[in-house]
This record gives structure tokens, sequence and C-alpha cells, in this order.
């Protein structure tokens, strides 16, 4: 039997709809191997300015749940480790197909526990960021080296998209400029900072946002 869903999220993002996201199974041996790979899409030469779409899909999707592209940050440490955690769950956790055997309840809310190390080399490969900082979330369980992920739902009302983007072939820098996600705001509300390698692999380094009123 499969759980309901739903999660609470900051006042910020009210349950509107769900978003959605990429599909999945439960992590597995394999997916465990994959998720420590860096993320990857097209190589710099390869990237369509014009294509707003997939820029969007691809730059965006993955970190949506981190609200890192709603805050100013510099640093992968300034953003809270609860939503970075978050993130791993919006990407692979709560879309999955996880048998209500392999969760633990507390009560009556389903949770599933998941190795540190994956969601750690996850998140380390999209964001500098430490380990000791992901350890201060409260999804954290130290005692059990792993993740906690309450599996009574997810609701997203949070969806920008890419309205102009640049990009400097001299240092493989691409720069994603975003509306504000809620239609509220119209213009650019976010600037999103991202390193392309030459294999297709990025890391996110820094967003110039407008702050949330």
């Amino acid at each position: 039997m499969k759980a309901t869903k739903m999660l609470i999220l900051p006042l910020a993002f009210v349950l509107i709809l769900a978003f959605a996201a990429c599909g999945g199974t439960p992590p597995s041996t394999s997916q465990a191997q994959s998720a420590n790979e860096p993320p990857t899409s097209a190589s710099p030469t390869q990237i369509d300015l014009t294509d707003l779409d997939g820029l969007t899909k691809t730059y965006l999707t993955p970190i949506l749940f981190s609200v890192a592209t709603r805050n100013s940050w510099t640093d992968g440490n300034d953003i809270e480790a609860d939503m970075l955690v978050d993130m791993y769950g919006f990407m692979k956790i709560w879309n999955a197909n996880i048998p209500e055997s392999e969760m633990e309840f507390d009560g009556e809310i389903p949770y599933y526990y998941l190795d540190e190390v994956i969601l750690e080399n996850y998140v380390q490969s999209y964001f500098a960021v430490s380990i000791d900082h992901l350890h201060s979330s409260d999804r954290y369980n130290a005692d059990r080296k792993a993740y906690a992920f309450n599996m009574s739902g997810v609701g997203w009302a949070y969806n920008p998209h890419v309205i102009r983007a640049e990009y400097d072939e001299s240092t493989n820098i691409l720069v994603l400029y975003l509306d504000d996600g809620f239609g509220e705001v119209e213009g650019e509300a976010a600037t999103l900072t991202i390193q392309l390698n030459d294999d297709g692999s990025f890391k996110y380094i820094s967003n110039d946002a407008i702050p949330i009123q």
C-alpha cells in the first residue's frame, strides 16, 4: 500500500500543487552508484542559449527543493542543510515507488532512511558544501548514519524558469537569469551562476536573488 503524500514546507512555499519531477525507483545499488556521479548535461560547446525550456529542465529541476534560487548565496554552506537534504528527496525519493515494507513508522508517519554517503555524494556533486553542514540537518540521524525522509507526502508551488542565459567560453561559466517562480514579479528575479566542465558535469557557484517579501 502506498502512503498518502503531504510535506509541510516553509510559508513561502504553500502547498498549491504537486510539481512534476523526475520519477524513479527505490534507491538500489545501481542507483547509489549513479547518485555518486557528478550531474551531467551537454558539453559547453553544445549549450543552446536559445533553448530556455531545456536550460530550465537541465539546470533548475535538480535544485528546486534546495531553495538555492530563492536566496542569495556565494557559499553552498549558506544554503539551509534541511533543504539540501530535501533536494535529494524531491529528485530521488518522494517520486519513487518505494514499498511500504522498506519504510519505518513513527506512530502513523512513515520514514525512509537513506545511507549518508549516497546523499552526501549526490549533494556535493552539485554544491561545494561540507559534510558537517549536511549533518546539521534535522533529517540526519547520527546513530544510524542515515537521513530520514518523511514519506507522508510532498507538494510544490515554486516553478521558476530561465528567461535568458549567457555563456562565457573562456571560463566555462553559464549564467541563468530566472523569473520569480510564482508569477508575482515580472522580469528577472534571480541570477544563477554555474561552472560547466568539458565532460558535461557542472556545479552551482552562486545565486543573486531578490529578497523574499
